[in-house]
């Protein structure tokens, strides 16, 4: 028996045919099997190991891809929505009793989305977006949950715009400062487009982001209960955390939202020594503001933030960009200390 073994083990394997006499390719199992040395095993576990992560990958492309187009998909909706209504009825109303009453956009907009507060706009921009507030969220999670879900409630890394928590707009009072959060999104999304303030074509500070801002130098804020339009007087790069520029006291612009005589001026000063942009738009305290803040790419974490003052009562919303220019002596990030050149 043992020479029989022997002889069968050192002859040729047969070799199977096909119909037409054709040797049949045999395939090579993936999965271990026995019999397999310890290295086609590791071989084949490597392989398998690769398979599940490139099927993983292209889930998780797929799943990005397809959320973008929702995003996309929705905010079409939602600002078809928005024009359909501002063309049949303009103006804000009010009641008999001379209370502010909802805009129709803000009914319509409600009725999906109870935590509506209102509408921005910017021209030549995907900026033309539904704001919402949330304030009952736990502490600890405060100004979280729209950072991940859209307007319809639904999950979306792309989030929604959304007003700080701690602000107040009601029919008879608004805060004096709204600062409004967006995600900067890579498809320009959100306040992926506010971006066009600062670079255009990948530079910085460049003569045609000027440009753009002496052709978009207003943006309109429309609350639940009255329409409002912004002149832009200031945008600017900042740090977020005080060890990335222990020279300077971080400008924590999200906290300021209702102001005293002080709190207006420490606002203002803040602002002047990092405005990027000489503008002839005046402030005074008394006015309203919005400031729009979204994440920026120079460096983790740091935000771009764009500061509008709403147009008084009786005054032009036109701005004369004409003599606009950049401030040469604008406080700026400290980007050798955070490369670490120093």
């Amino acid at each position: 028996m043992a020479i029989q073994d022997e002889y069968k083990r050192t002859q040729p394997k047969p070799v199977l045919k096909n119909d037409f006499g054709k040797p049949i390719k045999q395939k090579k199992a993936v999965l271990p099997k026995k019999g397999d040395s310890l290295g086609q095993i590791m071989s084949k576990l490597v392989f398998l190991a690769a398979v599940v992560a490139l099927i993983g990958s292209l889930l998780i492309i797929f799943d990005y891809v397809k959320q973008i187009y929702d995003t996309q998909k929705l905010n079409r909706q939602l600002a078809s929505l928005s024009s359909e209504i501002s063309e049949s009825q303009n103006e804000e109303t009010n009641s008999s009793s001379g209370e502010k009453e909802l805009l129709p956009l803000a009914k319509k907009l409600l009725e999906q989305n109870p935590d509506t507060i209102g509408w921005i706009k910017i021209n030549n921009t995907k900026i033309d977006l539904p704001v919402v507030l949330k304030k009952d969220e736990p502490e600890g999670q405060k100004n979280q949950f729209y950072l991940t879900h859209n307007f319809l409630g639904e999950k979306s890394q792309a989030g929604t715009i959304f007003v700080d928590y701690r602000t107040t707009i009601e029919p008879d009072k608004q805060s004096d400062n709204i600062i409004l959060y967006g995600h900067n999104e890579q498809s320009n999304e959100m306040f992926g487009d506010l971006d066009k303030y600062k670079q255009q074509n990948g530079k910085r500070w460049s003569q045609e982001a000027l440009d753009f801002y002496k052709q978009n130098p207003t943006f309109e804020f429309d609350t639940n209960y009255e329409k409002g339009i912004y002149k832009i007087f200031a945008y600017f790069v900042t740090p977020v955390e005080q060890d990335q520029d222990p020279e300077n006291k971080i400008f924590d612009y999200n906290n300021y939202i209702d102001f005293d005589q002080s709190r207006y001026d420490d606002f203002m000063e803040n602002i002047q020594k990092r405005n990027m942009i000489v503008t002839d738009i005046d402030c005074k305290f008394g006015d309203k503001f919005v400031t729009l803040s979204t994440c920026s790419d120079e460096f983790d974490p740091s935000r771009f933030v764009v500061i509008g003052r709403k147009v008084r009562d009786g005054e032009s919303a036109e701005v004369d960009t004409s003599k606009v220019t950049y401030n040469k002596n604008a406080l700026q990030p400290d980007y050798d200390y955070i490369y670490n050149k120093k």
